[in-house]
């Protein structure tokens, strides 16, 4: 999801309101698909639609990455999917109460508007600071004796002198909740270590606490609320913004002019309106979270044990199947190195030719403290043309360079890739995934004899596919 980080702030009224007319209609929608069957994992068929769906997700997320080459991974997913359908997962309270979450975290992220939801929550804690009459916040440990105001002085007491127990037993490193008296006839109430502004606090415990430092407790005292017994386990001048956001987001709850306020109304309009594009995006969405939730549940009850290659079977992989990762566009792999002058360009040149773009840093460190000269910056890696404007330039001799007023001499130590990638650093991360993929295969062998898959051969065609493999 895009905003994980969000604290869940729509109630389940806000959710249904939100939620659940755009699942019905998503699931209704059924003129959005292509009814034809590109691939069928245990009975069910998966369409064109569907498959390039998660295509483009994959694709654009690992960069490089062919429909062929896709397939095997799309497969064991819907396997994993298709046997905990088969064991009655997809039925089970938590599962769904889950994914009913996932999902309306899903709905935020499509309907609300993130700057403005960002924009909003640093103005409330930007008032809120002004506010405080007293700045500051105390992490705070209490055990406290509940009083009425109008308690008598010796109830009062009688509460002082029991607490007076406890703080000497608190003071020799005892948790506050463990210094309770097994037997009394008052009765005793703990909180856990919390963080508080002082501004909430009674000018009674201010005063204590103005007494002790951190790590300490106060001697026992009274308040209009009773009598307590506080230790100090952190405090700090202004809570920092993102401790607060979650609080923050949380208050939109119950504020609908604030949810009001940060919705994308582009977004908002094209769902008011179920137009087809924003309604047949949501259904994949909505879908993915479900299937999502049962695969991510079959790994971890099945503890599939991928591990992670070594160099040597990385390389071994890679000539094995050197031709699955030729790049239909130029590649260069080397650095981008800016300094201050031409001459300035030729010393790091010659340092670094020989040596490899892993050493380049560790040697130019060194050199950096010896000679002013050597000051520069340098981006290291495979870049495909296009993604760089300044290898774009020096390397493909297209498009514009980038001006870098403190380091204004900029040239490129490397080596051009026409026909495809010559070693296996250079596609490493599509490696790494293919060899994990094999790896997992193994582990699914019986998924397989249990489910069957099959592919049409006529649709293949349709998603860019230049033939697929039947396991």
């Amino acid at each position: 999801m895009e905003l994980q980080d969000f604290a869940v702030f729509f109630e389940m009224k806000i959710l249904k309101r939100f939620l659940l007319p755009v699942v019905a209609c998503c699931f209704a929608a059924d003129a959005l698909a292509v009814t034809e069957s590109l691939v069928k994992v245990a009975g069910y068929e998966v369409t064109g639609t569907e498959f390039n769906y998660y295509y483009r997700k994959a694709t654009a997320a690992a960069g490089r990455l062919s429909a062929r080459d896709y397939l095997p991974h799309f497969v064991n997913f819907k396997l994993k999917v298709a046997d905990a359908r088969a064991q009655g997962w997809d039925t089970l309270p938590d599962y769904r109460m889950l994914c009913a979450t996932l999902q309306g975290e899903l709905m935020k992220s499509m309907l609300l508007d993130t700057a403005r939801v960002e924009k909003w929550a640093r103005e409330v804690y930007d008032r809120s600071c002004r506010r405080l009459s007293r700045p500051g916040w105390v992490k705070l440990e209490e055990l406290s004796v509940p009083l009425k105001q109008e308690a008598g002085h010796a109830q009062v007491e009688a509460a002082l002198r029991m607490l007076e127990g406890c703080y000497k037993a608190a003071a020799g490193g005892k948790a506050l909740a463990q210094c309770m008296p097994a037997a009394s006839k008052m009765a005793c109430v703990t909180k856990a270590a919390g963080w508080m502004p002082l501004s909430a606090l009674t000018d009674e415990f201010v005063a204590a606490l103005e007494r002790v430092g951190k790590g300490q407790c106060t001697p026992p005292f009274a308040s209009p609320l009773g009598v307590h017994l506080v230790r100090v386990v952190d405090r700090v001048p202004v809570r920092s913004y993102e401790e607060t956001r979650p609080y923050i987001l949380s208050v939109l709850e119950q504020r609908q002019d604030c949810i009001s306020a940060v919705l994308d109304k582009d977004a908002f309009e094209a769902w008011s309106k179920r137009q087809p594009d924003f309604v047949s995006e949501l259904q994949w969405k909505m879908k993915e979270v479900q299937e999502g939730v049962l695969a991510a549940r079959w790994d971890a009850l099945h503890a599939v044990q991928v591990s992670e290659p070594t160099e040597e079977e990385l390389e071994r992989f890679f000539k094995a199947h050197k031709e699955r990762y030729r790049w239909d566009l130029p590649h260069f792999r080397g650095g981008v190195i800016w300094c201050k002058s031409k001459k300035a360009a030729s010393k790091i040149k010659k340092l670094l030719k020989k040596r490899d773009v892993s050493q380049w840093k560790a040697v130019l460190d060194v050199m950096q403290k010896e000679d002013g000269i050597y000051e520069c910056r340098f981006e290291s890696g495979v870049f495909q043309i296009g993604r760089h404007a300044a290898v774009d330039k020096l390397v493909f001799k297209c498009g514009e360079l980038p001006v870098d007023k403190e380091l204004p001499y900029v040239f490129v130590l490397g080596k051009k890739l026409k026909k495809g990638p010559e070693l296996y650093t250079d596609v490493r991360e599509e490696v790494t995934a293919d060899v994990r993929n094999e790896q997992e295969n193994f582990y699914l062998k019986e998924l397989r004899q249990k489910y069957e898959v099959e592919y049409s051969a006529e649709i293949l065609n349709s998603v860019n596919f230049a033939g697929y493999n039947e396991y």
